[in-house]
């Protein structure tokens, strides 16, 4: 298992086979500027927790967790170059490097999402992180889809899945933050991993399964919850990159190439509206 800062580069007895019951995140006493990355997930039974570093600090079963909690982000195939050559950047960064060939998303959103302070882990604005949704079908990609985007009018078939999980991201040492709905409004609560208050409903689960939102209470924004990377995610910690069509799916894969370590290239249709 890679580690991150301060990380060791291994942990004896780690099994990600088991169910969600035994999904379990230790943290670790480890430097503040490493903490949020001492995260593991899951442990079996036969061992009672996973320890990295020095002496558990604490132990929480997330109950409600599936194993493993794949996660996902999409944009531009058209970005695809720079995201292989230098990770997948944070907005402020992108934008400060003038990476973002085509911006799909709303702006007045984006630029609240500038000024949204996030009160735990690492600090800093919405801006500072890599947004992953927890279902590839969002509010955010049906609004594009329906050309509800006012700077954007070229639809949803170019847009391409980037797929992680939050056990892969937490394995590269990346310091994450959840948010239980979209981290841009005032009412969202924000939590690290290793945090209690990520047990049970934080998350809605169910909302996530279905294919629509509209018969949930808040389901729109709930739908909209965030697994937040704080910087830049490396082109390594993603699994899968999605397509809609096989045009698409071949831009993508002269892209990636056949590499080995590049993630799975597949076409995914269903992940579209």
């Amino acid at each position: 298992m890679a580690g991150g800062v301060g990380l060791p580069d291994r942990v004896d007895n780690l099994d990600r086979r088991r169910g969600p019951q035994d999904l379990r995140v230790a943290c670790a006493e480890l430097p503040e500027e490493s903490r949020i990355t001492s995260l593991v997930i899951a442990t079996s039974p036969r061992t009672p927790s996973a320890t990295i570093g020095h002496s558990m600090k604490k132990e929480i079963v997330l109950v409600s967790w599936p194993v493993p909690t794949s996660v996902y982000h999409f944009t531009r195939v058209e970005h695809l170059p720079t995201i292989v050559d230098q990770g997948l950047l944070c907005d402020k960064q992108a934008q400060s490097d003038g990476v973002l060939a085509i911006e799909v998303g709303h702006q007045d959103i984006k630029a609240a999402r500038r000024t949204r302070v996030v009160p735990v882990g690492p600090g800093g604005v919405v801006a500072d992180y890599v947004p992953f949704y927890f279902a590839p079908q969002s509010p955010m990609l049906y609004s594009i889809s329906k050309g509800n985007v006012p700077t954007y009018s070229d639809g949803t078939g170019r847009l391409v899945f980037l797929v992680s999980s939050v056990e892969r991201l937490a394995e590269h040492g990346l310091q994450i933050v959840i948010s239980d709905r979209n981290a841009r409004n005032l009412v969202t609560k924000f939590a690290c991993l290793g945090d209690p208050a990520l047990d049970g409903d934080f998350v809605d689960w169910e909302l996530m399964r279905a294919q629509y939102w509209g018969d949930y209470v808040d389901g729109r924004e709930r739908r909209m919850a965030e697994c937040l990377v704080h910087g830049a995610v490396p082109w390594s910690a993603f699994e899968t990159v999605g397509a809609r069509s096989k045009t698409v799916l071949d831009e993508v894969r002269a892209i990636v190439g056949w590499d080995q370590r590049a993630p799975q290239v597949v076409m995914r249709p269903r992940w579209y509206f």
